[in-house]
């Protein structure tokens, strides 16, 4: 039997996966194909035949024989792109591992310091996602599908959602919907001068895994724009349908289904009063209220600061302890979420820097020299600073009291 295998081009790609259907046929991962590329030539007859696509979905089979006879007798070079599309896309689920909800709740506990009760909220919707698809129940038993998370920018929404994926062992796709509208989702008409699938199809050609292997990260639901002909939110209400979504469409690949009825989806939002009626009541919301003045200084301490320095390998050169996130949190007016905590340790951790590199001596930071660097309502650039040096004390450097 002829082995199946995506046309042949000049594009680089990833090694064939080696199980029979579906994943067998991912010779070369499309997603990186322009949206006007030309197509390579196709030899049909020498490159894959019925038999060896006989274990697809009958629809994927009946799409690929159309674009095939299409290039036959026309020359199509978009059914040529349709068909390695199609052959792009991996339509066998793996077999995923039972859900460990101790080693979920480990994960939320090692990248979130707080919020107690939001992680509480997500072990509750794992529980019943795992447990219907154990039991074989229909999507949706329970409310275990579809995640809203609510909160403030900086409030952890987003690493949420990778803990989600990481305890869960599923592969995490994030699609931005501000300013989103259907072409963006779900492709356009071949018929169209540019067409192409849209950011759905070409995540998963990307990713290489089955929608039941995805946690699909629907990010910043409240800032849909409304687009009069192009609207995203039918799209949007699809895929979070259970009784619809096994059945996906996208435009350029016409009448073929994804099935997205076994994929985790998990929402953001800033706003809950800016989602959409309708698709609010398809989703489970959970608030993140934001970090209290001690929450900040413990994530502080233990978890920006310390990934901070890892992240720039920085070890004895550098002295700041936890009294300067205490007063770099203490001193300011308290935000619900961390990023502006966050930047204020990149500005004391990089004017640091600065002061070892051209001192050469490792730099001791104390509260009172944070606090010169990070004053209220200044920006970084424009603060002076001078060094702290750890150990004895030494003349400071003349070019650092300018």
């Amino acid at each position: 039997m002829t082995t199946l295998t995506p046309l042949a081009g000049s594009w680089s790609g990833h090694p064939a996966r080696s199980s029979t259907h579906g994943r067998a046929f991912v010779g070369v991962s499309m997603c990186a194909l322009p949206v006007n590329a030309p197509q390579p030539d196709m030899q049909p007859d020498e490159n894959w035949d019925d038999r060896s696509i006989a274990g697809l979905p009958v629809k994927v089979q009946r799409a690929l024989r159309r674009e095939r006879n299409l290039v036959e007798t026309t020359g199509s070079d978009r059914s040529r792109a349709a068909i390695n599309y199609l052959l792009g896309i991996c339509w066998e689920a793996s077999p995923r591992p039972c859900l460990d909800l101790q080693e979920a709740r480990r994960a939320l506990d090692e990248s979130h310091a707080g919020l107690g009760e939001v992680k509480e909220a997500v072990l509750d919707w794992l529980a019943i996602h795992e447990w219907t698809r154990r039991r074989g129940l229909p999507a949706g038993a329970g409310g275990g599908v579809s995640l809203c998370l609510v909160g403030p920018p900086g409030t952890g929404k987003t690493s949420i959602a990778w803990a989600i994926a990481t305890a869960s062992r599923r592969h995490l796709e994030s699609f931005a919907l501000a300013g989103s509208d259907t072409v963006f989702l779900i492709g356009s008409d071949r018929a169209y001068m540019g067409a192409r699938p849209g950011e759905i199809v070409r995540r998963l050609i990307s990713s290489g895994r089955h929608p039941s292997e995805l946690v699909v990260l629907l990010d910043e639901i409240d800032k849909l724009t409304r687009h009069p002909a192009r609207d995203p939110l039918p799209v949007i209400l699809h895929l979070l349908d259970p009784s619809r979504n096994h059945a996906v469409n996208d435009e350029y690949l016409d009448g073929v289904d994804l099935d997205f009825s076994e994929a985790a989806f998990v929402a953001t939002a800033n706003d809950e009063a800016e989602i959409p009626a309708p698709l609010k009541d398809r989703l489970r919301l959970i608030r993140l209220p934001g970090y209290t003045r001690d929450e900040q200084i413990a994530i502080g301490s233990t978890h920006i600061l310390p990934r901070m320095l890892q992240h720039l390998a920085i070890g004895e050169e550098l002295q700041i302890g936890t009294e300067v996130v205490e007063c770099l949190v203490a001193g300011y007016p308290l935000s619900k979420g961390l990023r502006q905590l966050e930047q204020r340790l990149t500005t004391v951790v990089s004017r640091a820097l600065r002061c070892y590199l051209e001192t050469g001596r490792p730099i001791r930071v104390d509260p009172s020299l944070a606090r010169s660097w990070v004053r209220v309502g200044e920006a970084a650039t424009a603060i002076g600073f001078r060094v702290v040096p750890a150990g004895p004390a030494v003349p400071s450097h003349p070019q650092l009291d300018r």
